[in-house]
């Protein structure tokens, strides 16, 4: 035999050989299987064939079975089995009679009975013997119980129901469930066939026709799994055949592959024929070999214990064991056991996998000492799948008898969720995948790029939403609901006496699946979009934030070194585009390096390089408009930036002058870049441009840092023109609030007059913004105190105020205003107003909100013939309790970062919420309610509120 180190291609031919083999052998045996005949039900082996035939009352369950078991039965019905009697196990009707005749009349019996239907349950009830009618067991032949009946299948429409006794199939009786599973496999060739069965005491005749071709999801999962295995096996096997560790790997998972669907899957050799005899006979030899093969593949993987190796006698005793199995199971399996019956078989196999794993494990524990801190590091993933393997198996095969020892009311239970043993098995090639492509065992480099991880992953995910919804939609088809003796009507609730209706229960099934069906998609699309949202977090597949990106480059160039813009310009484009690196490259001049900062990787002495080139890379760059691949720049330094792993260059320009460029790695999805993202970087990088070439601008930065101090000033003295304290007016009550929209503004308000009964309140906005608004009211206010001084009325005052203003104001400059005289003592309050937005007056009396509107134009925009006859002035009376509201338009037009407005409606559902609160509160609220609403948003334009609220103090 050649040297398989020397000569790899032989393990190639053999693994390649092997495999083919065992695929043809599983496909054709999966053929055969799928298109077998079924009944569509579900049937055991009887657990007892002492059938009661008579009801059983006056009776009391054991305390057991009640407290323990949820066990309440008013009646033992015909149907169900006796199992023992006073804890003696009754094999038929003779052992039964002498049983009975040994006991009083008077004597309470504990009778062990087991009913007929899944899950089928074994209890206890106590009853005396003279309550215990003569003949009421019949001791049926050989036969099967039917414990499930498919829906829509063929047995449940010739008639057969859960807890028939099924005792011959076209007159053939048979001794247990295997030979009648075997008689209804090998006569598939009759469509039709004959049932003979005993129900409630009497025997019936039923004619099932069969389904052609009998698959369950379990089995297509198993077989699924074993071709998983098949193919990883291949794979390791014909990539690296000259290394002990992957021939080894190899050949377990191809013969586990087989190992799984024929041993796992548990199908019987139904039919004996040559196909069967090589189908045991390999899985016999997969069996004795595939588990001793994993043991000693794990000396070799992923880090090859040395001090083990040596030790030969470790991996000699499992295939010492694999023989003796291969031997035993089929001598005993040819010469002793029924040919067609692999019950025996499977103990066989129990036995010797539970030995083998148990040798495992205590090898492993005995010489844990040498698996070192990196070894069980790199194992671990793997390790913990073994482990999760070993316990879905464990659970499978043992779980019947578990449960019974726990719980002894549950006779025949089979394991919940079969399907978790052929996950467990992919779960555990997934773990061996991951680990060899992290640690890059074996030499081999198992790298799926990130953005087809997403993919799969994702689309994994929708299979399995899809999957889950369908589930949910068969549960609630197939579920039945038990509703109370409840009728609902339009006017009353009645209790009735009996079970509602078969009509009135479908109505109420409908409206409850409508309901959970309306919860179940809200929760269904919040786990799904909750469950995208983390994908698209762990693979960087979030999109864009566009207006969070413009916010923040605002903040970015707002730094004032040239620096701190690289640095955070850097950071900024990283975590937008979710780059593994990234680099800044800045010039002055198109000539000098200025400032570079590099994110992702050691820079020292790419940054010297960058910095020695400087002139001829400024060069090279302004031959591109746009981006450009690395490979159009010049050598050297087309290399060292390929070997800094860079792809893209991304010049940042200014009127066609080269202020820097961007060097872009790759992304963390491994994805490409696409013309989004470099549309989105050159906006990006067009703002850069600017904020970088003003950056240079030294003087224009002092420049405006003057500026600011002045503005500050300017604030400061707005600030002081504007009332600095409330007047103190009998029967009112006075608050006001004004706030530029920059260091300065055009809003104002005013209190003229202030007698202790008379005061004149006045809003005010003048066009635009900033300083040249501020310098416009400053002027206008002071013209409206000067013309007060000669006590008149709101509408006088603005008539001579626009005679005034009409001469200086500029064309592109108007005011607006609005004025209300109050008068305490009569409670009369006189307004006028110049094209400003209307007082809003609540009237406790009404308990209404209003507008009040004067006619009015703007302040300064015409001659005064024109603006005298626009204007007109209101006399109202107003009580207390009675609130006036006034407000520039900075108010209503504030706007949210989803450009909202705050609007008139929501201004005056904050006014009636707080019209119970004094006038400050009420302004404080509003102000408070508008920040909130703006939120983080920077406002746009001024905001004044003035409250004024009359009150009954006269004093």
């Amino acid at each position: 035999m050649p040297s398989i180190d020397k000569n790899p291609n032989f393990f190639r031919l053999l693994i390649i050989s092997i495999a083919t083999y065992l695929v043809i052998v599983s496909s054709i045996s999966f053929i055969r299987s799928v298109s077998s005949t079924t009944d569509e039900n579900q049937w055991i082996t009887l657990p007892s064939n002492l059938y009661i035939t008579k009801e059983l009352n006056n009776f009391s369950i054991d305390s057991n079975s009640v407290e323990k078991f949820k066990v309440n039965l008013s009646k033992i019905k015909p149907g169900f089995l006796l199992r023992d009697i006073n804890n003696i196990v009754v094999k038929d009707t003779i052992q039964l009679q002498k049983v009975l005749n040994s006991i009083k009349e008077s004597e309470i019996n504990t009778l062990g009975i087991i009913t007929n239907s899944l899950p089928v349950k074994y209890f206890k009830i106590k009853i005396k013997k003279s309550k215990i009618p003569g003949d009421f067991i019949y001791e049926m032949p050989s036969s099967v119980l039917i414990v499930n009946v498919f829906k829509g299948g063929g047995s449940e429409r010739a008639g057969l129901k859960a807890g028939d006794f099924i005792i011959s199939i076209n007159g053939i009786k048979f001794k247990d469930g295997y030979e009648a599973d075997k008689y209804l496999r090998v006569n598939s060739s009759e469509d039709i066939l004959h049932y003979k069965i005993i129900r409630n005491g009497e025997i019936h005749d039923y004619d099932v026709e069969l389904a052609k071709i009998g698959v369950t999801f379990y089995f297509l999962l198993i077989f699924f799994v074993s071709f998983v295995f098949y193919g990883f096996g291949l794979f390791i096997g014909i990539r690296k055949p000259g290394i002990q560790a992957a021939r080894l790997i190899s050949l377990s998972f191809v013969l586990t592959g087989f190992l799984i669907y024929n041993g796992i899957e548990g199908r019987y050799f139904l039919d004996f024929d040559i196909l069967t005899i090589l189908q045991f006979l390999t899985l016999s030899a997969c069996s004795a070999i595939g588990l001793p093969l994993i043991i000693k593949h794990l000396l070799y993987f992923p880090k090859e214990h040395t001090e083990l190796i040596r030790k030969q006698w470790i991996w000699i005793v499992p295939f010492i064991l694999g023989s003796i199995y291969f031997v035993s199971s089929n001598v005993f399996y040819i010469f002793f056991l029924d040919v067609y019956n692999m019950t025996g078989y499977s103990q066989f196999f129990l036995f010797y996998s539970i030995s083998v794993i148990i040798y495992g494990i205590v090898i492993s524990i005995i010489y844990r000492k040498y698996s070192t801190p990196e070894n069980k590091k790199t194992s671990r993933l793997v390790r913990y799948a073994f482990y999760f393997m070993l316990l879905c198996f464990i659970n499978a095969a043992f779980y019947e008898r578990i449960y019974f020892l726990i719980s002894e009311n549950q006779y025949i239970r089979m394991a919940p969720f079969p399907e978790i043993v052929p996950i467990s098995l992919l779960l555990l090639v997934l773990a061996y995948i991951y680990t060899i492509g992290k640690y890059s065992l074996l030499d081999l480099t198992i790298k799926v790029p990130k953005n087809i991880q997403y993919i799969i992953i994702s689309s994994l995910w929708k299979l399995t939403f899809v999957c889950i919804i369908f589930l949910v939609i068969w549960l609630l088809s197939n579920w039945k609901f038990n509703f109370p003796n409840i009728k609902l009507s339009g006017t009353s609730i009645t209790v009735l006496n009996s079970p509602i209706s078969p009509d009135l229960q479908e109505v109420y099934s409908k409206m409850l699946i409508i309901f959970i069906s309306l919860f179940g998609v809200f929760i269904f699309w919040l786990l799904n979009k909750g469950i995208r949202n983390v994908l698209d977090k762990k693979f960087h597949q979030i999109r864009f934030d566009y207006r969070r990106a413009a916010t923040e480059f605002s903040e970015i160039i707002s730094k004032t070194t040239i620096s701190e813009l690289s640095a955070s310009i850097a950071k900024e484009l990283k975590d937008l585009f979710h780059l593994k690196r990234i680099g800044i490259i800045l010039f002055k001049n198109e000539e000098k390096v200025i400032a570079q900062d590099y994110i992702g990787f050691d820079y020292k002495q790419f940054s010297e390089l960058c910095k020695e080139s400087g002139k001829k890379l400024s060069d090279t760059i302004k031959e591109f408009s746009g981006e450009f691949r690395i490979e159009y720049l010049y050598e050297p330094i087309k290399t060292i930036f390929h070997e800094y792993k860079f792809t893209y260059i991304v010049p940042i320009k200014t009127k066609d002058k080269v202020e820097g460029a961007v060097l872009l790695g790759e992304k963390l999805s491994e994805k490409s870049f696409t013309r989004e993202d470099f549309n989105f970087l050159s906006a990006i990088l067009m703002q850069a441009s600017i904020a970088i070439e003003n950056t240079f601008l030294v003087e224009d930065c002092t420049l405006q840092e003057r500026l600011k101090h002045e503005l500050e000033i300017a604030r400061r003295i707005q600030i002081a023109s504007l009332p600095q304290r409330v007047p103190d007016i009998n029967g009112l009550d006075i608050a006001g609030i004004s706030k530029p929209a920059l260091e300065v503004g055009g809003d104002f308000y005013d209190y003229l007059n202030g007698t202790r009964n008379e005061i004149t309140v006045i809003v005010g906005d003048v066009s635009g913004k900033g300083t040249s608004a501020a310098l416009y009211m400053s002027k206008i206010q002071g013209i409206l105190r000067t013309l007060n001084e000669f006590m008149l009325t709101p509408k006088e005052l603005f008539v001579r105020a626009n005679q005034l203003l009409y001469k200086y104001l500029e064309k592109n400059t108007f005011v607006t205003v609005i004025a209300a005289k109050f008068d305490s003592t009569v409670r009369k309050v006189n307004i006028a107003r110049a094209g400003h937005l209307p007082i809003y007056y609540y009237s406790s009396n009404d308990n209404k909100v209003s507008k009040i509107i004067p006619k009015g134009i703007l302040l300064g925009k015409s001659t005064n013939e024109i603006f005298n006859g626009h204007i007109e002035e209101i006399l109202m009376d107003y009580q207390p309790g009675d609130v006036f509201l006034f407000i520039s338009d900075g108010v209503i037009e504030a706007r949210n970062n989803r450009f909202d407005d705050f609007d008139e409606h929501r201004l005056v559902d904050t006014f009636r919420k707080n019209i119970e609160f004094c006038s400050e509160k009420i302004m404080d609220n509003i102000v408070q309610t508008v920040s909130e609403f703006i939120s983080e948003v920077e406002p746009y334009d001024d905001l004044t509120v003035v409250v004024v609220k009359a009150n009954s103090d006269m004093n």
